[in-house]
């Protein structure tokens, strides 16, 4: 900011007062009186004493700048007598008006600001007659400055260098007003910002269009999974050269200059063909079209126009497929990639590597979408619950064998405890083990042969006349560290191995994701097993099955039913769940936390809080204002 005086005057000024010698009155023959002064229209008035009376005394007041006696500065009480002089400096101002300015930062705008003070005239103020007296001023006028005409305006902001978009409304707003509030009266030319490269995208793909400073690409929600097909010749991206900037002017006329724009490369990559001129991008080839890697590439996608049938078959392709139709019951759909259905899937069995689309409500079928087909994170739930069993088996045996509660009989084995533990306490062993064996490992894993080798160990050791051939309870701590091991290697491989699934319905169905699953409408009676997440829209449903998570949120509208139907929900790891809704007889285990619910709440969240406990937030409802 800089501001500049256009009139600023102070000054002082004396001034010379004449005294005038009153004659005392008649007094009784004896009598005293001291003397007094008295001031009147600027003239000093001297009564002398009487008798033995002694003289008055003036001093000077706070309201003049000096006093003055024979031409000495008087700063006290003094007594006047015949023949002195006595001179006043009164304070005066001159009427004062300055102009302010401030230009904004970037150079594009000029404010301008008045500032005025009045201009004040003082008198030597009127005393009645006092044996002490002061001589004090008084304001006799005030005078106000003279306002500033267009033509001084001007001058000033030009004397000031902004020279540069002035505007005329503005100045003539401010000669009218001359506030002391700042006002705009100059704005500067911003620069016109360059336009980058970009390239042109003429179909959908799995990503959104190239940005060129690379920023996070967003995806919409209902078109995650869409997988775009493009036919030989298709004209796939244009190359859009970047346009140059203008540059601008600041108001003190200085030149705001502009980047140059940034170029984008345009990469043709497999199954793509590159015009001559590098501005176009063609399909040579049918497929799916990607941009990975910088490239534009076309990968070969199977395309079903109608239903899996009688007449299709069943469906096996490593790449991507789009079935157009339905897949009817006792089909089978594999996608080496990606998997986009169109309609309804009904008593069928669907997999693919990558995520998976499903259009149509799903029915009494399994599906899976999985980097490796083997479903990791229902691995990883059954060796949790191996685990947590075997060391209850182990805590129990050292008490049996510190307390004898057992007679060790013949056999010296530890294993004779192990079975009458598993027969009496932990039944449920067996089943899970048996759950376990159930569960298809993809041939194709890597993993696959230590998975079946581990697998074959547990049926071997704790399931039949397995248990009783244990010779030392440590072999029961080995296996958990065994089990331990593995399921951190699944973990790993399950953050890194996402495939998402979405669909609107399923009913009686086996769902498995590594990555997310989402739900627009809602599940009937079926089990839903995701590494990451399970997403519902607020008006989705969950009633009958269970859910399993790995780690993440799930996030519902309703969870179970009016009449009570078994609802489980699982996280192994940590996460959070959420519902507007959820109704009686729904199961809830976080972390090995576990909760049921005897009455119906709305409003739900549910999460394992800093000391490691289950906390749940809800209120109660009344059954009539459950949602269904």
């Amino acid at each position: 900011m800089a501001e500049v005086l256009v009139v600023q005057k102070q000054e002082e000024r004396r001034q010379a007062l004449s005294i005038e010698w009153v004659k005392p009155e008649e007094l009784s023959e004896g009598e005293d009186r001291n003397g007094r002064i008295f001031i009147s229209d600027g003239r000093i008035y001297v009564i002398p004493p009487v008798g033995t009376g002694v003289p008055a005394t003036l001093a000077p007041g706070k309201s003049i700048s000096r006093l003055y006696i024979n031409g000495e500065i008087v700063r006290g009480p003094v007594q006047i007598e015949k023949g002195n002089t006595i001179e006043v400096v009164l304070p005066y101002s001159e009427p004062s008006a300055s102009l302010a300015y401030t230009i904004s930062s970037n150079g594009l705008q000029a404010s301008l600001a008045a500032r005025f003070a009045n201009g004040v005239v003082y008198t030597i103020q009127d005393a009645p007659p006092l044996e002490y007296q002061t001589i004090n001023g008084v304001v006799a006028d005030v005078i106000s400055p003279e306002r500033f005409t267009k033509e001084q305006i001007l001058k000033f902001l030009k004397d000031n260098n902004v020279v540069h978009g002035i505007l005329d409304d503005a100045i003539d707003y401010f000669c009218e007003k001359q506030s002391s509030e700042y006002l705009v009266v100059a704005k500067g030319t911003p620069p016109t910002p360059p336009k980058d490269g970009r390239i042109d995208f003429k179909v959908g793909l799995e990503t959104e269009k190239i940005q060129t400073d690379e920023s996070e690409i967003r995806v919409d929600y209902r078109n995650r999974f869409f997988i775009p097909s493009v036919k030989e010749g298709d004209l796939l991206a244009e190359k859009l050269p970047g346009q140059k900037g203008v540059p601008g002017k600041k108001v003190t006329g200085e030149e705001i200059s502009v980047r140059e724009p940034k170029e984008v490369e345009l990469k043709a990559g497999k199954g793509t063909q590159l015009s001559v001129d590098g501005r176009f991008v063609y399909a040579a080839q049918a497929g799916r079209p990607l941009y990975k890697g910088g490239e534009i590439v076309v990968e070969p996608v199977f395309v079903v126009d109608g239903n899996v049938d009688l007449k299709q078959g069943n469906v096996t392709f490593s790449g991507d497929i789009l079935i157009k139709g339905d897949v009817l019951p006792n089909f089978e759909v594999n996608a080496g990639r990606q998997l986009d259905i169109r309609g309804l899937v009904t008593r069928a069995k669907v997999r693919s590597r990558a995520n998976m689309s499903i259009g149509g409500n799903i029915i009494s079928s399994k599906i899976v979408a999985a980097s490796s087909q083997t479903p990791y994170p229902e691995i990883i739930k059954l060796y949790a619950k191996i685990i947590s069993t075997l060391r209850k088996i182990v805590s129990s045996v050292y008490q049996i064998k510190n307390i004898g509660g057992f007679s060790r009989n013949i056999s010296s084995f530890d294993g004779q405890y192990v079975t009458q533990l598993i027969d009496m306490k932990f039944c449920e062993l067996p089943l899970v083990i048996k759950r376990l064996i159930e569960v298809p490992i993809d041939p194709e894993d890597d993993l696959a042969p230590a998975l079946e080798e581990l697998n074959n160990t547990l049926v071997q050791k704790l399931t039949g006349y397995g248990p009783r051939q244990i010779r030392d309870i440590e072999e029961l701590n080995q296996l958990s560290e065994q089990l331990l091991i593995m399921g951190r290697e699944l973990e790993e491989r399950s953050r890194y191995a996402s495939a998402n699934i979405s669909f609107p319905y399923a009913q009686n169905s086996q769902i498995e994701a590594t990555g997310m699953i989402y739900i627009s409408r809602g599940c009937y009676y079926s089990n839903i097993v995701a590494g990451e997440g399970i997403e519902m829209e607020p008006n989705g449903f969950f009633r009958g099955g269970s859910m399993t998570l790995f780690q993440g949120d799930i996030i519902a509208g309703s969870l179970g039913s009016p009449a009570g139907a078994k609802t489980e929900l699982t996280i192994v790891k940590n996460g959070t769940i959420k519902a507007k809704a959820v109704h009686t007889n729904v199961q809830v285990s976080i972390n090995m936390r576990r909760y049921t619910f005897t009455r119906p709440y709305t409003d739900v969240e549910m999460h394992i809080n800093s000391d490691g406990a289950l906390e749940f937030e809800g209120l109660r409802a009344k059954n009539s204002s459950m949602p269904e």
